[in-house]
């Protein structure tokens, strides 16, 4: 009995990974996208590109032509997986092992003519698989709501006319229209670029904005240095332009991604491994202990038919029959959890998985959360306020709110186009209650450095009456490099060697818990200095930087 169970099991499951991989190839077409055949883009002049994709960069594509292009290249959209009907859902419901098991004691139930126990086991798997059809359903339809909020259009010019078009329609040699607020359609060789900043966490994880040019680039350069290039699923933040489209679909970017993904292999969740262990050992255990039993009784002379009716009904009550139903009901709880905090599980075997992670490796913080910096503690004096009341109390309307504001190239807190960074040390300020236009009125910033990743630091030079003042701000190591005194309060006093150790010590806790530590610095100079540059600094700081602070950030 036991051998013949194991063999079907084993049947199912080559079965199943048959289905799989048709499915998966079906769905997706070859293993491998051709994307030997492209060119490219981003290392080609403009002419060069708009020749390859045969599109006029004023009239764009003939109605014709575009009809022509949806029937070689497909729709511009991502293969969708197949919606699972309601048999797919309950077949899903009842491939555990467990579940078989309860069949196979429901079919020697009713064999043996154990009315009761046949109803308790049968309302077991019902009530098993009706919750989770019940869970799996709602999330499908969640996720296809969801899908039908993505639908959005994209302005193109076709025949000469600047039209709408929905999102899917849009082919290779289209000329798109780039706009802020617009979700990029395909990726595109920018032909125009008028101020094009982009925020493409999506696919690089990098939270500052790309600034675009049209400008061709190496012909080995990677996404992230790409910048005569728009990308799928990206946003406009600032800027306007045009561009060509080169790729759509699975030959997008985005496309490749969800390639790579689609192709990995489905593997059970270590619940469903134990589930399957403890099916197999009591499967065993049942069928070792039913046949010794069964032997005992023949070899006393006891009638072979009541035996095996009595074997039967000892292997019928070893059955756990309410362990399916506790398992599914404790999963169908997480689903409703995950939901409540806005995360939609479309398998129930999925919130145990996600339940057994015990280490995460993630590269970017901002591809996952939702791209924005916060102020989270502030060191200041060497006290360390990181908690929101204590961030409430604290008082900064001095030196820090003044650097905050004046070394800052973002016009306002919601200025979306600048540097995030940026934008959100006002956005502290303002929720402090700190004017930091007052600020700014009050201080007028004759010069600055804004910040470059070569010095890691941004600065600006203000000025009142004849009174001259440097703010400086950007990695503890370089705003470090030029202080040798340090404010506490209404105090100065010398830095030395230990307090510098100190500070940056702090600051490189600060950094492995994956916050962006920034310091925070000034010095009053003389009215003779007019300009302010990263050669001047040495000069301008004449031994007298002053460090203030230190404010943490976090993605």
């Amino acid at each position: 009995m036991f051998n013949s169970i194991n063999c079907f099991f084993n049947f199912l499951c080559v079965v199943h990974i048959f289905i799989l991989s048709r499915f998966s190839s079906t769905l997706y077409g070859c293993a491998t996208p051709l994307y030997n055949d492209m060119m490219n883009y981003w290392s080609h002049s403009i002419s060069d590109v708009l020749n390859y994709v045969d599109s006029d960069a004023n009239n764009g594509l003939t109605l014709i032509e575009v009809r022509k292009r949806i029937e070689k290249y497909g729709h511009n959209e991502l293969p969708d997986e197949n919606r699972d009907g309601f048999v797919a859902l309950i077949l899903r419901q009842v491939q555990s092992p467990l579940v078989m098991v309860l069949f196979a004691a429901l079919a020697i139930t009713v064999f043996i003519d154990e009315l009761i126990d046949s109803v308790v086991i049968g309302a077991a798997i019902f009530i098993n698989g009706v919750l989770g059809f019940v869970q799996e359903y709602k999330a499908q339809k969640a996720v296809e709501e969801l899908k039908k909020l993505g639908q959005a259009q994209a302005r193109v010019v076709r025949e000469g006319i600047v039209t709408e078009v929905p999102t899917n329609q849009v082919v290779p040699g289209d000329i798109l229209f780039l706009e802020a607020g617009q979700i990029v359609s395909a990726d595109a060789r920018i032909i125009e670029s008028f101020g094009l900043k982009l925020n493409e966490a999506l696919l690089t994880g990098e939270s500052r904005l790309s600034e675009k040019n049209t400008q061709p680039v190496s012909s080995d350069a990677v996404v992230n240095d790409q910048l005569n290039m728009v990308f799928s699923g990206t946003s406009i933040v600032d800027g306007k332009g045009r561009a060509v489209v080169v790729s759509t679909g699975l030959l997008s970017e985005v496309g490749k991604i969800a390639h790579e993904v689609s192709v990995v292999v489905d593997q059970k969740t270590p619940l469903q491994k134990q589930l399957h262990r403890l099916s197999m050992y009591l499967l065993g255990a049942v069928g070792v202990i039913t046949v010794s039993i069964f032997f005992q009784g023949v070899l006393t002379s006891k009638p072979i038919y009541d035996m095996f009716l009595f074997t039967l009904a000892l292997a019928v009550s070893v059955v756990p029959e309410g362990l399916a139903i506790s398992v599914t009901v404790a999963l169908a709880v997480g689903m409703h959890r995950m939901a409540t905090s806005k995360a939609i599980v479309k398998t129930l075997p999925a919130v145990e998985g996600l339940g057994a992670i015990t280490v995460a490796a993630i590269d970017k913080t901002g591809t996952l959360t939702e791209n924005t910096l916060s102020v989270t503690s502030l060191y200041s004096a060497h006290v360390m306020c990181d908690t929101r009341d204590e961030l409430l109390k604290i008082d900064v309307s001095g030196l820090v709110s003044r650097v905050l504001a004046l070394a800052n190239s973002a016009q306002n807190h919601k200025d979306f186009a600048s540097d995030s960074l940026d934008v959100a040390l006002l956005a502290w300020l303002q929720d402090k209650g700190i004017s930091y236009k007052d600020i700014r009125e009050e201080h007028l910033v004759i010069d600055e450095i804004p910040f470059s990743s070569a010095y890691v630091f941004s600065a600006a030079m203000t000025q009142i009456n004849n009174e001259k003042c440097v703010y400086m701000k950007g990695s503890p190591e370089s705003v470090l490099a030029y202080c040798t005194q340090e404010a506490v309060g209404d105090y100065v006093h010398t830095m030395g060697n230990n307090v510098r150790e100190d500070i940056l010590e702090q600051a490189g806790i600060m950094a492995r818990n994956g916050l962006k530590p920034i310091a925070l610095a000034y010095v009053d100079v003389g009215s003779s200095y007019t300009e302010l540059s990263v050669d001047s600094m040495p000069c301008i700081s004449q031994g007298h930087m002053r460090h203030t602070s230190i404010v943490n950030k976090i993605l």
